[in-house]
């Protein structure tokens, strides 16, 4: 009898050696997946999907997503608890009158309302009719993942122009930068990898975050960039901003083992003569940055573009900081635990020169501030994003991203103003990334142009 002939009599021992060799390939895969002195290709396309797959988990669990479309997309869709959308609260006699600018992300578009909800204007522009076969992203589906192309970001200017960050289902995800006008009509298009944030210097330039997927180096990583682009649209300059910690005397911020999207920058202003003023560590040109898996809030020398301050440690997740004179600094901190486990988000004023903080809006804060009859339902609590704009009147119009909704709070800590932006289900709205609020008469194109009801602009 041969020996085959035996073997396959002997199904038990077949049995056993099949396995023997199926877990022995398992162990010495893991192992040395495990044990590796270098994250290659591999370990990065499996830490992207379990990562991916984690931090999808973690959003619906924390904002309860329950929804088709929050489970779809989770990034653009938030769980609710609303069911009207528009004007909920509207102190006349408290609030600072104006129009407000949003960025409607679940449709690529951004809306101008009023103190009442009434749609003053829309934007739109779809990210596929600027580039149909974009050359500049990577791992793109379109037909799988349009509603996770988004407006991350828009700059209105008087006119009616906009500018426009793209971001979506990418590699790396920052989409591009584009111009409109006021009929949503293309001026210009930058095919670069431009994500979260931009501002204007007073010559016209644009100072925007880019990134690039760098797999040239042993640990794969997303490289954070500052590219500023002339009026037209033309790229004059990038810089690193690997090398500007690197070349200066905060290089310990970065992590000793960086790799993946180890700095996640997602603020940038540009720090002005009068702001400057206000401030002994800054200069005209100086530019204002945050790096949120950091956890820190920097300033790049307007000369050199080194690191030349920066203030760390005070929240775990940081957006929107702005320098609003009188040496303070006000940013969004995305999640604030507190006894009696209610946790939320915060607004914090910090005061640079003496080192403390000077005012803030916390959870707490939210409860006592708002209507009784609201209590039992509203919070505030963005997990992601996240944003506020102080205000001439001293109030702050905070941007609560993943609650689709804007309020308006005075430095007495009350809700005088809320919004529901976002397009409703029943279970889920649309996240809104971004506000400003426009004074009366700043907005010129205005004055030849009639409001537009909501239902022919489709804003809900």
């Amino acid at each position: 009898m041969s020996f085959w002939l035996w073997l396959r009599k002997r199904w038990d021992v077949m049995l056993f050696l099949v396995c023997f060799l199926l877990a022995s390939t398992i162990v010495a895969f893991v192992s040395g997946f495990l044990t590796a002195e270098s994250r290659g290709p591999l370990y990065y396309k499996i830490s992207a999907v379990t990562g991916a797959a984690a931090e999808k988990y973690y959003i619906q669990l924390a904002q309860l997503m329950f929804s088709e479309k929050c489970d779809r997309y989770p990034f653009t869709w938030s769980a609710t608890r609303e069911t009207t959308p528009g004007v909920i609260i509207c102190k006349e006699n408290k609030v600072c009158p104006g129009a407000t600018f949003y960025t409607d992300c679940a449709s690529s578009s951004a809306c101008l309302i009023d103190m009442q909800g009434n749609v003053l204007h829309r934007w739109h522009k779809d990210f596929f009719d600027v580039w149909p076969h974009p050359k500049h992203v990577k791992s793109y589906l379109p037909s799988t993942f349009d509603e996770m192309v988004y407006w991350r970001k828009a700059r209105l200017f008087p006119n009616g122009d906009v500018l426009v960050i793209f971001e979506g289902a990418f590699t790396p995800y920052g989409g591009g930068l584009i111009k409109i006008d006021a009929d949503s009509n293309l001026i210009w298009k930058a095919a670069i990898n431009a994500h979260h944030d931009l501002d204007v210097d007073p010559k016209g330039n644009i100072f925007v975050l880019t990134h690039k997927y760098n797999d040239a180096v042993e640990n794969i990583r997303i490289d954070d960039y500052l590219t500023i682009i002339s009026p037209g649209g033309k790229v004059l300059r990038e810089i690193s901003l690997y090398e500007s910690f690197r070349n200066s005397s905060y290089a310990a911020l970065i992590p000793a083992d960086f790799h993946g999207d180890y700095m996640h920058t997602n603020n940038v202003d540009f720090v002005t003569d009068a702001i400057a003023a206000d401030y002994p560590f800054l200069c005209p040109g100086d530019i204002l940055l945050s790096h949120n898996h950091l956890g820190a809030i920097t300033v790049l020398d307007g000369a050199d573009y080194t690191v030349k301050w920066a203030l760390a440690g005070l929240a775990r997740t940081i957006h929107d900081p702005d320098f609003i004179g009188r040496g303070r600094l006000v940013f969004f901190d995305n999640g604030w635990p507190v006894p009696e486990n209610l946790a939320g988000s915060t607004i914090l004023e910090w005061d640079c020169i003496n080192q403390r903080p000077f005012w803030r809006f916390t959870p707490f804060d939210f409860v006592k501030g708002i209507d009784p009859s609201f209590r039992k339902t509203d919070s505030l609590l963005s997990l992601t994003c996240g944003s506020q704009q102080l205000l001439p009147n001293g109030s702050y119009l905070i941007t609560e991203s993943n609650g689709g909704t804007l309020y308006e709070v005075t430095r007495e800590k009350q809700v005088v103003w809320k919004y529901v932006t976002g397009r409703l289900d029943g279970k889920s709205v649309g996240n809104v990334f971004w506000a400003e609020r426009f004074p009366p008469g700043k907005l010129t194109f205005l004055k030849s142009r009639r409001p537009i009801s909501r239902a022919q602009l489709n804003c809900q």
